[in-house]
Formats: C-alpha cells, sequence, structure tokens
C-alpha cells in the first residue's frame, strides 16, 4: 500500500499566496476578513516562531496554523487562528497535529494562555475550554465560541477581562516586560521537537 510523507516547517515567505488561498478554500472567500477575530489581527504582525505550515512531498503548503499578539486585561495572550487544511487533505488529522505541535513550542517558550474563536466540540480534544467561566471576553463574538488552553495553569487567577487588540506597529507589550515572550527565542532551537514528518497511508 502506497503511502504520502508530509513534513512540517515554519512559513516561509513565498507561502504566502498558498496560505491566503488554503484559508479561502476552507472559510468561504475573502469574506472571512470580515470576522471579528481578524480585527484582533489588522497591523499586527503573527508571532513568527508560532506559524507553521504541513507540506506535500512536492513542498507545497496543504495546511497553515498562526497566532497572534493579544492583550486579555492587559496582560499578555495568544489568539490562534487561522487553523486551516486544504479541502483535499482534511480528515487526516493534519490540524490537529498542527495545533498540538505548536501548543507545545508555546508552552515552552513560557505562554500562559491561548485563546481561539472556534468549534468547541473540535477544539476540547485539544485542551480548549469555555473563557467565560474565567472571566474573560470578547467583545461582539459569541461566548460559546470563545475557547482558552492554559499552557500555565497557575496563572488562571491573574489573567482575566476583555479581549483587546495589540496596537498596531507593536510586537510586545510596553507597559509589561513580560511582552518579550511574544518575540520568542533568537529561533527556538532549543524547544522540544516532536517528529516533524507524518506519514498516512
Amino acid at each position: 500500500m502506497s503511502s504520502t510523507t508530509y513534513t512540517t516547517s515554519t512559513e516561509r515567505p513565498e507561502d504566502a499566496a498558498a496560505i491566503e488561498r488554503i484559508c479561502d478554500d476552507s472559510f468561504g472567500g475573502p469574506e472571512r476578513l470580515t470576522k471579528r477575530s481578524y480585527a484582533y489581527r489588522q497591523g499586527v504582525a503573527p508571532v513568527d516562531y508560532l506559524s507553521f505550515v504541513v507540506r506535500d512531498a512536492a513542498e507545497r503548503p496543504i495546511a497553515t496554523i498562526r497566532y497572534w499578539p493579544v492583550l486579555v486585561g492587559g496582560a499578555p495572550a495568544l489568539l490562534l487562528g487561522p487553523l486551516a487544511v486544504r479541502p483535499d487533505h482534511q480528515g487526516l488529522g493534519h490540524g490537529r497535529w498542527l495545533v498540538r505541535h505548536t501548543l507545545d513550542i508555546a508552552a515552552w517558550a513560557n505562554h500562559d494562555l491561548v485563546l481561539l474563536v472556534g468549534d468547541p466540540g473540535y477544539y476540547r480534544r485539544l485542551g480548549f475550554e469555555p473563557a467565560w467561566p474565567y472571566g474573560i471576553a470578547m467583545p461582539f463574538e459569541d461566548a460559546d465560541r470563545l475557547l482558552v488552553n492554559w499552557l500555565q495553569p497557575d496563572r488562571r487567577p491573574a489573567i482575566r477581562g476583555l479581549v483587546t487588540r495589540l496596537p498596531a506597529g507593536e510586537d510586545d507589550c510596553p507597559s509589561d516586560a513580560e511582552g518579550d515572550r511574544w518575540r520568542g527565542p533568537s529561533r527556538p532551537g532549543g524547544a522540544p521537537r516532536r517528529a516533524a514528518r507524518l506519514a498516512h497511508l
């Protein structure tokens, strides 16, 4: 029986167009940009060392994940999204792999909290839970779809409040030295490594 091998790597500049096509195909075209969660990404760069793609045997991106710096009650946090898989490669576990792989790196980089807006049934299996019991809310967003994953559980009592956008052009929080973690290590070469090669029958 033949197998297809996939590899995982951080984004490359030349991946940009393919990533946009994957997101359009997964979320209904450019209209996805009108979703409320996209407002938190405008004018802010994604966290580069958490921006990963899965590639097919021809090195073409077939799945993508990104994270964005936000604030929760003034504290640094990460907003996950989009997570998207090319329709003809869905159902093979690429999305779950990317979430688990990048959460490992985010925890290693000492991030406290990851948020996302998505399907609770899908993300519950990946360690996410509703945000509202912790006093966390995103204005104008469905509270049942705002989910959190506590990478540092001991920080739960300290982080609560509204999700707010990072000021445009800033890659850390000027009032909080912890904001440096958004930049992460110079390159996370010492991060825990999971196998970056996947094989599916």
